[in-house]
């Protein structure tokens, strides 16, 4: 039977910038279609938007959001980088895809950073674990 690694030999996988949960109702269009959902996830990189037909990897997306608390719709430009997701925890997948911002105008970029700002302010970003976390010092964490 094959030992699990241990603890000092895992590899954590980390983003290039933090997600965080969130529901906001996002349009987009490519040049085949326009629909209107709602996006799961945002960071400076990109987002995740749920949707049951998914856009094909590589389309490019036109993007517009309201962010709560900003009187201003966020314009950018998307490439579709995966389809679907797993929830965390369980086995359940979402569809949706995983979109990479490919271009924002430098105003819109500045109120995105402020709004994700706001949000680390206030909650973790997903798959981090916070330092305070009960379950973090398990019975085989030597730290």
């Amino acid at each position: 039977m094959k030992k699990s690694p241990s603890r000092e030999n895992r590899v954590h996988v980390s983003r290039a910038e933090p997600r965080y949960e969130v529901r906001i109702r996002v349009d987009s269009s490519t040049r085949e279609m326009f629909v209107s959902n709602y996006m799961a996830n945002l960071s400076r990189g990109g987002l995740f938007m749920e949707m049951e037909r998914p856009f094909p990897i590589g389309s490019e997306v036109q993007l517009a959001f309201l962010l709560p608390g900003i009187n201003s719709v966020i314009n950018a430009m998307g490439r579709v980088v995966w389809n679907y997701d797993i929830k965390k925890g369980t086995s359940h997948i979402t569809p949706g895809v995983g979109i990479q911002f490919t271009g924002m105008g430098s105003d819109h970029k500045s109120m995105l950073e402020k709004y994700l700002e706001f949000l680390s302010r206030l909650y973790q970003p997903i798959g981090e674990e916070r330092p305070d976390d009960p379950l973090r010092n398990g019975p085989d964490d030597p730290s």
